[in-house]
């Protein structure tokens, strides 16, 4: 089931690579922090899987922990203001209790220019490999 719809608009080429991210999201009196795993990412955005429900235009503190290159094992953190464009419904997520519900994808609305080009770099490194 489609929460919000899904507009193909993307600028960036997307990378499916798992990367370790921490979201908080404000709801009305707490904060609510989602830990996982990207499934794809590009220096315009990212798409994760979660249990929760974010709402379509919510507003996400995302920290993304980068691995600097395709080669090194070291890793960055990478702040990020993002808005969330789209939400899907999981199909799969009524047969195992305890999985992921939703598929969100991000937009990055506000992210350093050079943090950017790490990611870019990174994403362009990995899909020339």
């Amino acid at each position: 089931m489609v929460i919000a719809p899904i507009e193909e608009r993307r600028r960036f080429s997307r990378l499916n690579n798992r990367i370790f991210i921490l979201c908080r999201f404000r709801k009305k009196k707490n904060v609510d922090i989602i830990k996982g795993f990207t499934n794809d990412i590009s220096p315009g955005g990212l798409m994760f899987e979660t249990d929760r429900l974010i709402p379509p235009q919510g507003v996400l503190n995302l920290e993304i922990y980068q691995p600097l290159s395709q080669f090194s094992r070291g890793i960055i953190s990478i702040p990020i203001l993002a808005k969330v464009k789209w939400v899907t419904e999981m199909n799969i997520a009524d047969k195992y209790k305890g999985s992921n519900k939703y598929r969100i994808g991000v937009e990055f609305a506000k992210i350093d220019a050079r943090e950017r080009k790490v990611i870019a770099e990174y994403v362009q490194d990995k899909l020339s490999a």
